[in-house]
């Protein structure tokens, strides 16, 4: 995602890597990047999850914008959304 901050992470390494954990889909507030969350993410792996069960990524335009010049729009809820697999919305 460029600008010292990570886009997006997690996934498995391997097809025949096992998921033995209920995944974990980190979401950022609107002006943030998925980078924000890599203290959770060594939490979480330190707790015993693997890559494969801790996903996120950066939605919007990744904190380009002010926070207060920042709308919440339709397309950044859609994009979360899909990613995340709670709702597919065309």
């Amino acid at each position: 995602m460029g600008q010292g901050m990570m886009g997006s992470f997690g996934g498995k390494k391997w097809n025949n890597d096992t998921i033995k954990n209920q995944p974990v889909i980190f979401v950022h507030g609107l002006t943030l990047r998925a980078g924000v969350f890599i203290p959770h993410y060594y939490w979480f792996i330190n707790k015993g999850y693997t890559s494969g069960e801790l996903y996120a990524t950066t939605y919007a335009n990744g904190g380009i914008t002010p926070f207060w010049s920042k709308p919440m729009y339709c397309a950044d809820v859609k994009q979360v959304s899909v990613f995340g697999g709670i709702l597919l919305i065309k």
